[in-house]
């Protein structure tokens, strides 16, 4: 029997070591399938970030279907972001409205970068929302930006309708301090900018 050489297998062994050894790449988040059927059941859900979820307001006997934002006019649609949605719904008897508010997991709030306070019903004011936090230590306060505060409040379920004084402001970017206290007592802190659109 022949004999194979020590250093053959010194470097086999190594490059065994080499590829056992080398980091494996971590593997890409799948994305995640779920569909959510919109009725009154629901006012919030959450989702996993890689998630693409589908809002499916289908409902008997409707004529047409108005989601906000967006304007699609199926009923159903699929969605990849956080945030605030409500459906229209027409049937040849009425109206239906309905509303939720998607979060990614650990999210406890969600914050528009815009409104548009032109008085037809439809994203006329503007407020964080929220999922079960606290009513004690609440904090929102919007400026222009020479820092002149034009709206403050500690209910946590008011907004801001876009008047100072009576007067509507300009088309412009303004900031928002927020500070909220969750239902375990943590306190949270956000600020950044909002667009006034008219």
């Amino acid at each position: 029997m022949k004999k194979i050489p020590f250093y053959l297998i010194s470097l086999s062994l190594l490059v065994l070591l080499f590829f056992s050894c080398k980091k494996q790449d971590e593997p890409s988040p799948q994305t995640l399938y779920d569909t959510l059927k919109i009725n009154t059941a629901y006012t919030s859900y959450t989702m996993a970030e890689n998630t693409i979820l589908t809002l499916d307001a289908t409902m008997s006997g409707a004529t047409a279907y108005l989601w906000m934002p967006g304007n699609h006019t199926a009923a159903m649609i699929d969605i990849t972001q956080e945030g605030y949605y409500a459906v229209k719904i027409s049937t040849h008897d009425g109206e239906y409205n309905y509303e939720v508010l998607i979060l990614y997991n650990g999210s406890d709030c969600y914050i528009s970068n815009s409104f548009s306070p032109n008085g037809d019903g439809v994203n006329d004011n503007w407020a964080p929302l929220y999922t079960d936090i606290s009513e004690e230590n609440y904090s929102l306060n919007i400026y222009d930006n020479d820092n002149l505060k034009l709206f403050s409040t500690t209910d946590n379920t008011a907004g801001w309708d876009g008047y100072y004084h009576g007067i509507l402001m300009p088309a412009a970017y303004y900031y928002y301090a927020l500070s909220y206290q969750t239902l375990s007592g943590e306190t949270k802190n956000r600020n950044g900018m909002i667009q006034l659109v008219q």
